[in-house]
């Protein structure tokens, strides 16, 4: 995946494909520190700044640690996204 800044305030990057997102609510908050999934343009994105509510966000996670070397990422980078289950 090849992320780009957005707005000084999130990194994103367009997913091979759209996610199926039927039966998801319409929107949600993205407070810095989120990984969500933004419906209308198929990307996931790494908030790093508060942006508020906006229909199309999902919400799939949170970052643990510091948010700056998100916000220090140059456009371009590129990144490997895995899945991890929590079986807490």
């Amino acid at each position: 995946m090849v992320f780009r800044d957005f707005g000084d305030q999130e990194k994103l990057a367009p997913l091979p494909r759209k996610l199926d997102v039927s039966g998801m609510p319409k929107g949600d908050r993205a407070p810095a520190g989120d990984i969500s999934y933004y419906s209308p343009t198929g990307s996931l994105v790494l908030y790093y700044r508060d942006v508020g509510y906006w229909d199309g966000i999902v919400r799939l996670g949170r970052l643990d640690d510091s948010l700056t070397p998100i916000a220090d990422l140059p456009d371009g980078s590129q990144g490997i996204v895995e899945r991890m289950e929590y079986g807490g």
